[in-house]
Parts: structure tokens; C-alpha cells; sequence
């Protein structure tokens, strides 16, 4: 019943979780997010740790992912004190080229794919990774009594606190996830709790300029895709169905119902020529299409899987990180000299340029001689007179005491 539920509704919303979007988020968080730390040590180093686990443990990864996270998680394992963002990429590359069954897959958003490119993809993706965590943790470990229901979402919140890009986000996140210890009694609630969690995402980023106009936040999930996970209280207004809610949950993240593009595909083929052949009715009166549509799907998944261990990716080029954070860098630290140059200039110069201070020199300068050359022509004429003056006295007491007329 689920499947024919899921494949109906593909049609008008396109809102069920493909596993190429998980493996996207995937392939973003490890080569992206990870790869541009400078360096991972003490409790990051930990939160790492834990991050990769659950992923090796719970990820539905096709064949070669599950190799790839398998090979990185004892490579992890091994660094006790630290690793380096180059350390990453470079390991990360390493296992990829020495096998093609060990591979990260590409990053492709189908059901996250944004209207515009900056809606939506890797934040939507991270969403549906951490619920199909939860979930498929659940449903493998549920009756295992040491099973612990509150890993997947420590190491969620860990990532989150030291790796997710988005501060404001992270803040966020780290405030509602205060309560994990205090609200996770059984497996069952660390599903609710995540699902609560983004629903008061959801609430409060409605209508933020960051939201997809094509794609608005709602409460999930909405009435039309699970009318049975509402109900009407005494007051008449319509509320979830928390047990319903979790059965619907279970089913929506559940590995096993994860879409795969190329099967969808056929499906959808097949669905079209039902549909079109037996507008009315049409499941009640063709089980039998049905079945053959389940088979396809699970041939179809069953080829794909093995196609994939064929592939051999390109290998991700460690020195574009590098290249990239080098550009970085320089371009802060010339931001910052040029920045110290000016506020240095301003403080010694008032405000003004070397044309301005060179010109107030040489204008001094002049000043300065032009002053001394006044002084000393005043001074020199004032000798001069008085000389003068000397001597015409002298003159006229010599003539006075020769004709003794004085």
C-alpha cells in the first residue's frame, strides 16, 4: 500500500525523499563543510568522530557509499590529537582512487532542487539525512536493549555546533537540542523530537526572505499527503495525531521507501499507461499491473546498484580547496594591511596626501630663507647707517677743534 500511496503523489508534489538528495547532502557535508576546517581537534575532533559513525551505522548507502564511509570512519578512528582540512580532502581522495567499489556519490538535488539556485538543496538535504538517521536507527535497533536513541541526534547536534555554515542556524539548532536528554525516554521519541524540531524551523523561517516561493515552509506532514495524522479536539480545531504521526514517519524516511530517480522514472511511464487505460477505478481493478510495477522497481534498484559499483567518479581535486583558501587569505591580509596603511597615514599626516606634505616642506622652506634674508638685509643696512653716522661725527669734531669754532 505504501508504495502505491508514494508513487500517486510523486505526481503532484514531488515532495517524497529520493535517495540522491540524502547522498547529495552526503557528498556536500564531507567535501564541503568538513573539508574547509582549518583544523579539527579536541571536542570537534569528537563531534566528527561521532558524525561518521552514525553514518557508517545507519546511512542507506548504496554499495560503494557504504564502502567509502566504512573505509573513512577507521581511518577516523585512528587520529587521536588532530587532523587538518587538507588531511580530510587528501584521505578522502586517497580512498576513493584506490578502488572504484569505495565512492562518494555525485551531488544531485531532484526532490530539494530550489526554484532558484539559492533556495533550498543542501539545507534541505541535511533535513532529510538527519530524519533518515533517526528513523533507519529506530527501525534496525528498536528492540535491542542497549540500544541508545539519543546517539544520532548528539552526533546531529554536534555536527551542527562545529561544522554547519550557517552560525545563526547553529545557534539555533544548539538551543532546542539542550533538551534531548531531558525529552528522549524511548527510541520512538527521538523521531518526534526531530520532527517537532522542524516544525519550529519551519514556523519560524515562514515567509523569510531565504524561504523557496515555489516550495513554502509548512507544518509536515500537511493534511493532504496524512489526513489520518490529524484530528479534531474539543475546541474544533485540527491537531496532530501524535502516534499516527509516528507510523507515518516510519514509513516516509524508511530506507526501504527511499525513491531513486531511475526507478521513478519507470514508474511514472508505467503509471501513465494504467492511468490512461483505466481512468476509473483503476486500482481496484489492476492489482496485478501493480505487482509488476513493485517488481520493476525493486529490479530496476537491484541493476542500478550494480551499475554503480562500475562507476569510477572523478576524483575531488584537494588542491582547489587549498587554491581557494589561499586566494581567501591573501585576500584578507592585503584587506588588512591596506586598512593599517590608511588609518597609519591619516593619524601622521592629518588627512593629508604626500603632495600636500612635500608642498608644505618646500613652502617652509622658502619661508624660512626668505625670513633669514630680510633679517639679514635689515641688519647689515642698520650697521651700515649707524657707520655712517659714526664717521660723520668724527669728521665733524675734527673740523671743529682744527677752527676751534665748536
Amino acid at each position: 500500500m505504501a508504495l502505491f500511496r508514494r508513487s500517486v503523489f510523486i505526481f503532484s508534489s514531488g515532495r517524497w525523499p529520493y535517495l540522491e538528495d540524502l547522498e547529495a547532502a552526503l557528498t556536500f557535508s564531507l567535501k564541503r563543510e568538513v573539508a574547509l576546517q582549518h583544523n579539527i581537534a579536541g571536542a570537534k575532533l569528537l563531534a566528527l568522530n561521532k558524525y561518521i559513525t552514525v553514518l557508517d551505522k545507519y546511512f542507506p548507502a548504496k554499495a560503494t557509499v557504504k564502502t567509502f564511509l566504512s573505509k573513512l570512519h577507521s581511518w577516523l578512528m585512528d587520529r587521536k590529537t588532530n587532523i587538518t582540512g587538507e588531511d580530510w580532502v587528501r584521505q578522502i581522495s586517497l580512498i576513493q582512487t584506490s578502488s572504484s567499489h569505495s565512492q562518494l556519490p555525485r551531488q544531485t538535488w531532484i526532490g530539494c532542487k530550489g526554484s532558484l539556485p539559492q533556495y533550498r538543496g543542501y539545507p534541505c538535504g541535511l533535513w532529510l539525512l538527519f530524519h533518515s538517521l533517526t528513523v533507519n536507527s529506530v527501525l534496525k535497533y528498536e528492540k535491542n536493549k542497549h540500544f541508545n536513541s539519543k546517539e544520532v541526534l548528539r552526533a546531529m547536534a554536534g555536527y551542527i555546533q562545529y561544522f554547519f555554515g550557517c552560525r545563526s542556524c547553529a545557534r539555533n539548532f544548539g538551543s532546542m537540542a539542550k533538551t534531548i536528554d531531558e525529552k528522549i525516554k524511548t527510541p520512538s521519541d527521538s523521531i518526534l523530537w526531530l520532527w517537532r524540531a522542524h516544525n519550529k524551523v519551519n514556523r519560524r523561517l515562514s515567509a523569510d526572505q531565504t524561504e523557496d516561493p515555489l516550495h513554502p515552509k509548512e507544518q509536515f506532514p500537511t493534511e493532504k499527503i496524512c489526513s489520518q495524522c490529524y484530528f479534531t479536539n474539543s475546541e474544533g480545531e485540527k491537531i496532530f495525531n501524535q502516534d499516527k504521526v509516528l507510523d507515518f514517519l516510519k514509513d516516509f524516511y524508511s530506507s526501504k521507501q527511499l525513491l531513486d530517480q531511475e526507478v521513478v522514472v519507470d514508474e511514472r511511464k508505467h503509471l501513465k499507461k494504467y492511468k490512461d487505460a483505466h481512468s476509473a477505478n483503476w486500482w481496484g481493478s489492476k492489482q496485478k499491473d501493480l505487482q509488476q510495477i513493485r517488481k520493476l522497481r525493486k529490479d530496476k534498484f537491484s541493476r542500478a546498484m550494480v551499475l554503480e559499483t562500475k562507476v569510477v567518479q572523478a576524483t575531488f581535486d584537494a588542491k582547489k580547496v587549498e587554491k581557494w583558501r589561499q586566494r581567501e587569505l591573501e585576500s584578507r591580509t592585503k584587506l588588512n594591511i591596506n586598512m593599517t596603511m590608511h588609518a597609519s597615514v591619516v593619524m601622521k599626516s592629518w588627512g593629508l596626501n604626500s603632495i600636500d606634505l612635500s608642498m608644505c616642506v618646500v613652502l617652509y622652506v622658502v619661508g624660512t630663507v626668505i625670513i633669514l634674508l630680510l633679517y639679514f638685509h635689515f641688519t647689515i643696512h642698520r650697521r651700515l647707517k649707524y657707520n655712517r653716522q659714526r664717521r660723520s661725527g668724527l669728521q665733524s669734531q675734527k673740523l671743529c677743534s682744527h677752527f676751534n669754532v665748536c
